[in-house]
């Protein structure tokens, strides 16, 4: 763990000592200028510096990971061979990887001198290049693919893994030793993650502030356009919009109550520790997503009845607003799945379903719901805006995509084939285990497994019949509302109410703490 930890200050001084002086100079003389090796070199180091923290840290969760989960093993798994080997690996790598890249770049005969940003980096070198830099941009994609992908996913399975060995662990410091080792690690890779994802990526999007860019682009692009946009207004008089400002703010109360409260239920109760509980978890914290994105902001325009919204919220609104859609899809089809296997094949549920193999399903279908919509918005942001005027009172990419004024073909084709596929294949599934399920119940002659299928199932197919209905378009604002507001008060009220366990341990719950 050391020899690892001991990599990441000597990485810290290559990156402090290629920015810093050079900035301290400038500020110092008031010169700006840098000799093209120098800038080149600085460019190097740079981005040596980004790419050899994330690996650094990847390896050092991957080595949290062993240290947890798998403790008997550490010391064979770990050996000083296999540790030289991985740190040998991650510098060989690193510079290899951004070698290539600025060996791309010095190909080039230069036509320009003035750097968009305070220090040199690969992109604002290519910017001062009059050639094709197509071959420079795709390697750059695909080392931010690489690098930032690879160590996210890797960073994100493990510490699930290591989360879910101290919920399931019966040694009582467990927990407390892998919070102390593991947390900070975790918040210090997320913000490298995220300023260094940000800060490369902003480059490819012409339209972001250069003030911002500099700065490293902690929020959101700025568009050459207003910054506020105009949402529909919900037209409702004085005394209506007191009562539904009244009754906004009881629904998310409401929805916050019980959602949570499903969610501690599950979390403090290690019998509850089971494969369906593992994946029914997953939709309250998926509808505090979603309600969260929504009702704070219309609660405020009724108390306020403003219809302005900066954009950036906008986006960040219609992200989480699209993540909760496609997540409640894809978590009620793995639910459906595992009632399937539980009803269907009981005699190997308990091999087939083990708490890592739900665990690498819920990895699976959030990476792949953030992946789906981070693509979806990526596409938007790229385009240039020229309207302030939203079709709906909140917001989502259909509304936003109609403020652009571009060719949105590959847009459009994109957000069909999402639609097309998520729904295809949530639909297949939902229809495929459900007649086996219907099929297994009207065979088996046990009526009491009979009544345990259908009281698994009916809450299940309640809860889809809300979100797998065909929408008119003249309700379409109340539809697209209406699948925010009613599944997230009903989903923890069927589950909580009708599932014995849950109702069993919630009432336990409240009467050891308030009573």
């Amino acid at each position: 763990m050391f020899i690892l930890l001991l990599n990441l200050p000597i990485m810290d001084i290559i990156g402090a000592t290629a920015f810093l002086p050079q900035l301290v100079h400038s500020i110092v003389s008031k010169n700006r200028s840098i000799s093209y090796p120098g800038c080149f070199l600085q460019a190097l180091l740079v981005h040596i510096y980004g790419t050899g923290n994330l690996m650094f840290l990847t390896a050092m969760a991957y080595d949290r990971y062993i240290a947890i989960c798998m403790p008997l093993r550490y010391n064979s798994i770990m050996t000083s061979n296999i540790l030289m080997k991985i740190v040998v690996a991650i510098w060989l790598c690193t510079i290899s990887l951004m070698v290539v890249l600025l060996g791309l770049f010095a190909r080039f005969n230069i036509c320009m001198n003035r750097i968009v940003d305070v220090y040199c980096n690969n992109p604002s070198l290519v910017k001062l290049v009059c050639e094709d830099s197509t071959i420079n941009n795709y390697y750059g994609l695909f080392t931010i693919v690489l690098i930032q992908g690879g160590s996210l996913f890797i960073v994100v399975y493990t510490y699930i893994q290591i989360l879910v060995t101290c919920v399931i662990s019966k040694q009582p410091d467990a927990k407390g030793k892998a919070l102390q080792t593991c947390g900070t690690h975790l918040i210090v890779f997320l913000f490298l993650e995220l300023n260094t994802a940000i800060a490369l990526i902003s480059h490819r999007f012409e339209s972001v502030s250069p003030y911002l860019r500099r700065a490293l682009g902690v929020s959101v692009m700025y568009y050459n356009t207003t910054h506020f946009l105009t949402l529909q207004s919900l037209n409702l008089p004085m005394e209506t919009a007191i009562s539904t400002f009244l009754l906004a703010t009881l629904s998310y109360m409401v929805i916050l109550f019980c959602n949570l409260v499903l969610i501690l239920t599950i979390v403090l109760n290690k019998t509850l520790h089971q494969p369906m509980y593992l994946l029914l978890i997953n939709l309250p914290i998926n509808d505090l997503l979603g309600s969260t994105a929504f009702f704070p902001h219309v609660i405020k325009e009724l108390l306020l009845d403003t219809r302005r919204m900066n954009y950036a919220a906008c986006v960040a609104q219609a992200f989480c607003v699209h993540t909760y859609g496609v997540g409640a899809v894809l978590i009620l089809s793995v639910m459906a799945y595992d009632r399937y296997v539980a009803i269907c094949r009981p005699l190997v549920y308990g091999s087939v379903m083990t708490n890592a193999h739900v665990m690498r399903l819920i990895t699976a279908m959030w990476l792949l719901n953030l992946a789906l919509v981070g693509v979806l918005f990526a596409l938007l942001l790229r385009l240039p805006r020229c309207r302030s005027l939203m079709a709906h009172s909140y917001c989502d990419n259909p509304s936003l995509l109609g403020l652009v004024c571009a060719d949105t073909s590959v847009n459009n084709a994109y957000g069909l084939l999402m639609l097309a596929v998520v729904q295809a294949i949530s639909h297949a599934v939902i229809l495929y285990t459900y007649l086996r399920i219907l099929v297994a119940c009207f065979r088996t002659r046990r009526q009491d497994t009979r009544s345990k299928a259908y009281a698994d199932c009916l809450g299940l197919f309640t809860i889809i019949s809300y979100r797998l209905r065909d929408v008119s378009p003249f309700l379409r604002r109340f539809i697209g509302a209406s699948a925010i507001i009613f599944p997230p008060t009903l989903n923890p009220i069927i589950y909580g109410l009708r599932t014995k366990e849950i109702r069993g341990k919630a009432l336990a719950f409240f009467r050891g703490k308030l009573f």
